[in-house]
């Protein structure tokens, strides 16, 4: 008897579903940020150095956040995470509407955010290919998840329009 195709899987869906949300937010939030910063603060050099911080923070914690991912329950560690940041991405857009957002919001943010990435990214790693039965003839591996220009398309107009609908961009 074969297993029904992963299209049809609800899990490899709701994961799937999911992450495009996920990758279509940190997108917005990966533009967002530096524009932010540079806007603030009128340096390039900290919107390269905040972005930079994020990327050490990212390469120096993987083998520590893949350990972890393999010894707590996985879905569990990527709901947290994602929600997580989503919180981090929610709050510093709060404090965007309410008040200018202070730089020592945003790198806490930042970091905080590369922290959650690292947690997640192991965790789902390893939880796509146990998504099938072990008989299914058309198991899932880390390559389907959704690729980087799907979810990522949209938000650089999306933050286009909106950032010039909340505040105009500051002229260059």
């Amino acid at each position: 008897m074969s297993s029904p195709a992963l299209y049809r899987n609800p899990d490899f869906l709701r994961l799937w579903t999911g992450q495009v949300a996920s990758d279509l937010g940190t997108t917005i939030t990966q533009l967002v940020i530096p524009l932010l910063v540079l806007s603030s603060t009128g340096s390039a050099a900290w919107a390269g150095g905040l972005s930079t911080a994020g990327a050490v923070v990212s390469a120096v914690g993987r083998l520590p956040g893949g350990a972890l991912a393999d010894r707590v329950n996985r879905k569990a560690l990527m709901v947290g995470s994602d929600l997580g940041r989503a919180l981090l991405s929610l709050t510093l857009g709060l404090c965007l509407l309410l008040t200018d957002a202070p730089l020592g919001l945003v790198i806490p943010v930042v970091v905080t955010a590369a922290v959650l990435e690292i947690l997640f990214a192991p965790a789902e790693t390893a939880a796509i290919p146990r998504l099938s039965r072990p008989s299914s003839s058309e198991r899932p591996s880390p390559a389907m998840r959704p690729d980087d220009p799907v979810p990522r398309w949209p938000a650089p107009p999306w933050v286009g329009c909106s950032s010039d609908s909340v505040r105009p961009c500051p002229s260059w």
